[in-house]
Order: C-alpha cells, then sequence, then structure tokens
C-alpha cells in the first residue's frame, strides 16, 4: 500500500488521535490553511463514518479481520483506513453499506436520487450548484450520525 497523502488521524487532536474511529467525540486540530481546513473536513467524515462501521460491526457480532474479507480488502488495509491511517474512499463507504447496511443515510442512496435532467446553458455553473448540495447532504448526514451515536450512548 502506497503512503497516503496525508493521515486522517493526524487531524484529530494529539490526545484523542487513538480514539479515531472508535468513539463518537473527539477534539479536532485548527486549520490555518485552507488545505488544513480541507484535510480536518475530510478527517472529520471519515471519522465519522468508521465510528459508524465499527458500531454496525458490533451489532452484528463482526470484527475487522471478518468484514475485510466480505469487502474482498487486506485485514491490513481495512485495519488502517478504520483507524483513520489511510484515507477512505467512496469504494469502501459503497462496500459498508452494502454488506453492512444503513450507513449511507437514505438522502445520499444513489437508488433513490432522481434521474438527472439534460445540463443547462451553463454547465460548470449547474456542476457547482450539485456539487454544494451534495456537500451540504454530507454534512447533514454526518451532524445527525453524530448526534444518532451520541443518543445511543448516553442511554
Amino acid at each position: 500500500m502506497s503512503d497516503p497523502r496525508f493521515q486522517p488521524r493526524l487531524m484529530a487532536a494529539p490526545p484523542d488521535r487513538h480514539h479515531f474511529g472508535k468513539v463518537v467525540r473527539i477534539s479536532w486540530l485548527e486549520g490555518s490553511t485552507d488545505l488544513e481546513e480541507k484535510r480536518i473536513a475530510t478527517a472529520r467524515l471519515q471519522h465519522a463514518l468508521a465510528v459508524k462501521i465499527m458500531a454496525t460491526l458490533r451489532d452484528k457480532g463482526l470484527n475487522i479481520r471478518s468484514y475485510a474479507e466480505l469487502a474482498g480488502v487486506s485485514y491490513d488495509r481495512m485495519a488502517k483506513v478504520l483507524r483513520g491511517e489511510a484515507l477512505m474512499r467512496l469504494e469502501d463507504v459503497a462496500d459498508a453499506d452494502r454488506l453492512l447496511g444503513s450507513i449511507v443515510p437514505p438522502l445520499m442512496d444513489h437508488r433513490a436520487l432522481p434521474i438527472p435532467e439534460p445540463v443547462g446553458v451553463e454547465p460548470i455553473i449547474d456542476t457547482i450548484l450539485r456539487h454544494r448540495e451534495i456537500s451540504e447532504l454530507l454534512r447533514e448526514f454526518v451532524a445527525a450520525e453524530l448526534k444518532s451515536i451520541k443518543a445511543a450512548h448516553t442511554d
């Protein structure tokens, strides 16, 4: 496996890095550049998905090794992704949703999305607006997931 562009867990505050993907609430670094802010946002998304995947594995009585086999990836890669030592890919998210269910919220389910209309006169603007909508949906999803996981852990 090649070195990732960055390790998402390194965007967490140093005392919380070992909690990446394990507990809902961890502290994050403050970004001082656009690149740092982008990496922190990416890490927060991956952390939320990793927490959801780990909770689902526990609920289903699975461990990381058996899940990695189901997903057809090495244990090493799966463990690194869930610990935030490697970047999660969209394929990883799709596999988690397909194999474990309920990882991607219904809002994001590709089967529920409408068939796109033909691109308008200004395709770049249409694309930018779609990307903004998707980003907002992801933010809402992460907030809802973190809230539901937090509520489950406080009960």
